[in-house]
């Protein structure tokens, strides 16, 4: 029989004009927003990103900045606030 083909109706994130983020791997981009058949974050959502001291959360928040200033130029204003002061990285 197959899958069921996904209607577009007007709740479908593609007809909201939403902009949405990469995050620098396509894996993860699937993982965030695969479900809605759209790769990435959509702009205006806030997440957390939870995990062990050295796990990497930094470095995934730097590698979205980066993917996403190479992606957008000069139009990306970015915010990142470092709740826990952890940042090493040269701003």
């Amino acid at each position: 029989m197959g899958r069921p083909k996904k209607e577009h109706t007007e709740e479908t994130p593609k007809d909201k004009g939403v902009f949405y983020f990469t995050t620098g791997c396509t894996l993860l981009d699937l993982a965030f927003g695969g479900s809605k058949g759209v790769l990435g974050i959509a702009s205006g959502d806030i997440i957390n990103i939870p995990g062990a001291s050295s796990s990497g959360k930094t470095l995934l928040a730097m590698d979205m900045i980066a993917a996403n200033k190479y992606k957008c130029k000069d139009k990306l204003k970015f915010v990142f606030d470092d709740a826990e002061s952890g940042n090493t990285f040269d701003m």
